[in-house]
């Protein structure tokens, strides 16, 4: 296809509540919009957690109301043709499963270039998803272009005849970053979503060890299904003055500015967007060898992040070892956030952008 200065394109989502995607979805959105890119979303605008340049530019296919799951699935692709062909769209990027579906059968009805991302660790959505797994895996063979974020999830889906490329999240770089390494560590932070995945429990179990040998307090930001159990796991242990429960935050950097050691227990990542946002802060990090591609493919290292294990007490006296070694944690701080810069914003958005006058 050849493209003009006139050519518009477009970000799909599902909706923008929080979530990786979601926050990725805003942040290309807020890079490009002034590259005539749009943002076509199925929930109302006064559904969405993350702030927009451009709320001109967002349109809004609003089926949510429908009781039917069907009888919604049907009349969003209907709408969205009807999008496609009043705005001319050349291009459309979706980063999630169900916006993914929902623009590759659309492309059955009308022309269009599809862009869709795989991203999470697709072993995971395959098990706990099956019926997903199973559509996504007959669908994505007709897009266009399929966005993986590391080679781990490309060589899961052996697309070979599709155009296949890597990109790694954007992330937000803190311009004045006025984080210092504290040579005693006695506030630890956990930010993400209380879920499986995440692996929250393991912190409190690390924590019993740790309380052994120093005095230190987890702070743990966000929400799921697991808070509740959370909550009564650390009440029966008699720990609620160490290990304190925050709602979810929207300033992520600026809570990790404030903390002395950032702890990252994830089971399974396709690209984790606040362990790079640490990263930038210069936040200590000590993380678990988490799944998903995302260590081996992007050269982590001992020297940019202290990896330990899923052993709660290997984990424990890593935190100790790192308590003892301030050098240690400022070598690896500074190295972090130089690692970091690969991902600012403008660099990922412009890869998009590439992709979609491509």
């Amino acid at each position: 296809m050849n493209y003009s200065k006139e050519n518009k394109f477009a970000i799909l989502v599902t909706g923008l509540q929080r979530g990786g995607a979601e926050k990725v979805s805003s942040t290309i959105f807020n890079n490009l919009h002034n590259k005539n890119v749009y943002l076509i979303t199925f929930l109302k605008l006064s559904s969405l957690d993350y702030k927009l340049h451009d709320y001109s530019k967002v349109l809004v296919i609003d089926n949510f109301k429908k009781k039917s799951k069907l009888i919604r699935f049907i009349l969003d692709i209907f709408d969205l043709i009807k999008v496609i062909k009043a705005h001319k769209f050349k291009a459309i990027i979706s980063l999630l499963p169900n916006s993914n579906i929902r623009l590759l059968i659309t492309s059955f009805f009308i022309r269009i270039k599809t862009i869709i991302s795989v991203r999470n660790d697709p072993k995971e959505f395959k098990s706990k998803n099956t019926f997903y797994y199973l559509l996504t895996y007959v669908l994505y063979r007709f897009a266009s272009v399929i966005v993986y974020q590391n080679k781990y999830q490309m060589n899961f889906y052996r697309f070979s005849y599709v155009n296949r490329v890597i990109i790694p999240n954007p992330v937000s770089i803190p311009k004045n970053n006025n984080f210092k390494v504290n040579d005693k560590i006695r506030n630890i932070i956990f930010i993400g979503r209380l879920e499986h995945q995440k692996n929250p429990k393991f912190l409190i179990d690390v924590l019993i060890i740790l309380l052994s040998f120093i005095k230190i307090k987890l702070h743990i930001f966000g929400e799921g299904t697991l808070k509740s159990n959370l909550i009564l796991y650390v009440k029966n242990l008699k720990l609620q003055n160490n290990v304190i429960f925050h709602s979810e935050t929207k300033n992520v950097i600026s809570k990790l500015q404030k903390f002395d050691l950032f702890t990252f227990p994830s089971n399974y990542e396709g690209f984790p967007n606040v362990l790079i946002e640490a990263m930038s802060v210069g936040c200590p990090i000590i993380t678990t060898p988490f799944s998903g591609g995302f260590l081996e493919d992007y050269g982590i290292h001992k020297e940019n992040l202290f990896i330990s294990s899923f052993d709660s007490k290997d984990y424990a006296y890593s935190i100790l070892n790192y308590l003892n070694d301030s050098s240690l944690r400022k070598r690896i701080s500074q190295n972090s956030r130089r690692f970091s810069l690969r991902f600012s914003e403008s660099k990922i958005s412009y890869k998009w952008l590439s992709l979609l006058k491509k």
